[in-house]
């Protein structure tokens, strides 16, 4: 039964009971963002900026038609959830079963394969074998004593004040690059069968969403990508490569086109020499619209530096580019 569950793939979706509690949540929400639509209706032409701490602000609206919609909905909703009848469960008890039973057996990890979409299903202790593998890279990772979380934060309060007193940043964005309570990234592998079927190797992959550096990353990223994409050599994506290539005017008579792949693309550039090439790009770029270079590259070296996860109940620190699952 479990092979059964395991074939309908991991964005399978079993039927679920609809729970009061989120409906109402969800309602708020809606609500909210209806709200909060009427009460800046007339400021639609101000540019807000994307780096900006989540607001709470939830308006008091007047508007009569918002109110008796939203009761209206309101209570259609809790009508439903009252009488709610599932007429079809995609999801027998038995396949329920299965899900827990996978669900809790500590002795197996269930991924999705690197390449082609299939599952994989390991023995917990040859995947932790070949995740360890990987961190004996001593060039790459260096295991740390403890969580450096804290310090790290600190770090980075240090240069943000610094460069809001400078007014290289204002408060929002200051706000927005704070992360008051991260989350700790945490190192996960997809395994390789393309390579071999029966002990992977693992691509290594960092969870960071929500982590001290997630918000700088996902800024720094922002102020990068113009005058990347405004270098002659760059190509973004499959369509602009097809466009490209499409506009070649010559004889491929005797032409091969050859493909080349970087080993371990993400690990391998050294942090200063890849700050030094931004340097370089940001300087001699008409693109580039931010503040200070040398500010923003303090920043970037600060979060090469600082890319440190955890796995099981290990830390580590990278040492060398930057991890996937990464934000820049």
């Amino acid at each position: 039964m479990e092979g059964k569950i395991l074939a309908k793939g991991l964005s399978y979706v079993p039927t679920n009971t609809p729970q009061e509690l989120q409906w109402d949540i969800d309602l708020y929400k809606f609500g909210r963002q209806l709200r909060i639509t009427d009460f800046f209706k007339n400021e639609q032409s101000k540019v807000i900026s994307r780096f900006r701490p989540k607001s709470s602000f939830d308006p008091i609206s007047n508007q009569a038609t918002i109110k008796t919609f939203l009761k209206i909905v309101q209570k259609e909703t809790s009508d439903l959830l009252k009488h709610h009848k599932t007429q079809h469960q995609n999801t027998s008890r038995e396949e329920w079963r299965a899900i827990r039973s996978l669900a809790n057996d500590a002795s197996i990890t269930i991924r999705s394969a690197d390449k082609g979409g299939s599952i994989v299903v390991m023995d917990y202790a040859c995947y932790a074998r070949a995740i360890y593998l990987l961190l004996e890279d001593a060039t790459t990772y260096v295991k740390l004593q403890g969580n450096p979380t804290i310090s790290i934060q600190n770090k980075f309060g240090d240069s943000f004040s610094r460069g809001l007193q400078l007014n290289y940043i204002n408060q929002e964005l200051f706000e927005f690059l704070t992360k008051k309570h991260p989350k700790i990234p945490k190192l996960y592998g997809i395994p390789k069968i393309h390579k071999n079927l029966t002990h992977p190797p693992m691509r290594p992959i960092v969870s960071a969403i929500g982590g001290v550096i997630e918000p700088v990353a996902q800024w720094l990223d922002y102020l990068f990508k113009a005058p990347v994409y405004d270098i002659p050599t760059c190509v973004k994506d499959t369509p602009m490569f097809l466009q490209r290539i499409t506009s070649i005017d010559t004889d491929l008579t005797d032409t091969v086109l050859i493909t080349m792949d970087v080993k371990s693309l993400y690990t391998i550039i050294p942090h200063e020499a890849g700050v030094d090439a931004m340097r370089e790009l940001l300087s001699c770029s008409d693109k580039y619209d931010g503040p200070c270079i040398e500010y923003i590259l303090e920043l970037l070296l600060m979060a090469l530096k600082n890319n440190y996860f955890r796995f099981e109940n290990n830390w580590y620190l990278q040492k060398m580019g930057m991890s996937m699952g990464a934000a820049m």
